[in-house]
C-alpha cells in the first residue's frame, strides 16, 4: 500500500473541509477568500471580508488560508484569529505544502472567489457580467496581481494605500476601519512579567501596501498599556515614532535597513 504524500493529505483534509461547509452553506452564496502568506497576510483577507460582508449580508464567507501553527496559548493561531471575527462564517487551513496547487483542487467550487493579495482578483464563475468588470477594474494592475507577492514589490508606484488598492481592484468599499482589527485580550502569560512588544510599522518597501492606519497603532498603544505591557518601536534610523509615550530604549535609531 503506498501512502498519500504530505500534499495529497493536505488537499484531501481541505476538500472534505471545504465539502462540510458546503454543505452547511445550504443555498447561502458561498464566497471563498484566498490568501497565500503569513499572519499579516491573514489578517488583511480578515479585514477585506468586512468589505465582502456589507456587500453581501447573507452570504457564507469562507476563509482559506495556510495553517500559521498553534498560538500563544497552545490552540492554532488560524482557529484563534478567524473564530473571532463575526463577519466571516468559517475557514480551512492547508499545512505548508505547493499552496496554490491544494487551493486549485476545489477552489472553483465556491459560487464567487477572491484572491487577496495586495490586489484582488475576482472569480465570478456563475456572473459574466461580474466577472467582466472585474477583469476590467484588474486590468490597470494586472503586473502587481501576477504571483503574489513577488510581483508586488513595486506596487507604491500606484500611489495609493492599501484600502484604496483592494477597493479600486474588487468593487467593494473597502475602508481603512476595516483594516482597524482588534483581537481579544492580551494572553496571561505576557502579563506579570515585565514583558515588551516590538511594534514596527513597515515604513520603506511596500510600505502603502501594508501599514496598517497609523490609528491602529495608536490604539494597540493604549490597549498594551492597559494591559501593563511594554511596547518597543523598531524600524530604520529615519522612521517616526508611532506608539507616543511608550517608545522604549533606542531602538527605532537602530538602521535596520537592508
Amino acid at each position: 500500500m503506498i501512502e498519500a504524500s504530505n500534499e495529497e493529505q493536505a488537499v484531501r483534509a481541505a476538500k472534505y473541509d471545504f465539502a462540510r461547509a458546503r454543505k452547511k452553506a445550504g443555498r447561502r452564496l458561498f464566497i471563498g477568500l484566498y490568501q497565500d502568506g503569513g499572519i499579516g497576510d491573514l489578517m488583511r483577507e480578515l479585514a477585506f471580508a468586512r468589505a465582502v460582508r456589507r456587500r453581501f449580508p447573507k452570504a457564507w464567507i469562507h476563509v482559506v488560508c495556510r495553517d500559521l501553527g498553534p498560538d500563544a496559548d497552545g490552540q492554532p493561531m488560524c482557529n484563534n484569529l478567524v473564530s473571532g471575527q463575526t463577519h466571516v462564517t468559517g475557514g480551512t487551513f492547508i499545512p505548508r505544502v505547493p499552496f496554490q496547487h491544494a487551493v486549485r483542487a476545489f477552489y472553483t467550487e465556491f459560487d464567487l472567489f477572491y484572491e487577496v493579495g495586495y490586489c484582488v482578483r475576482t472569480y465570478a464563475w456563475k456572473d459574466a457580467k461580474l466577472q467582466r468588470e472585474a477583469d476590467l477594474r484588474l486590468r490597470p494592475y494586472a503586473r502587481y496581481a501576477e504571483d503574489f507577492p513577488a510581483s508586488s514589490r513595486k506596487i507604491e508606484q500606484v500611489g495609493q494605500t492599501q484600502c484604496e488598492i483592494m477597493a479600486a481592484t474588487s468593487g467593494l468599499d473597502v475602508t481603512e476601519s476595516d483594516l482597524r482589527i482588534r483581537e481579544g485580550k492580551v494572553p496571561k502569560a505576557l502579563k506579570g512579567k515585565r514583558p515588551f512588544v516590538c511594534v514596527h510599522d513597515m515604513a520603506g518597501g511596500t510600505a502603502l501596501a501594508k501599514c496598517a492606519p497609523l490609528s491602529t497603532m495608536k490604539d494597540l498603544a493604549v490597549v498594551l498599556k492597559e494591559s501593563g505591557v511594554r511596547a518597543i518601536q523598531v524600524g530604520g534610523a529615519g522612521d517616526p515614532a508611532r506608539i507616543g509615550g511608550l517608545m522604549g530604549g533606542e531602538f527605532r535609531r537602530l538602521n535596520l535597513d537592508w
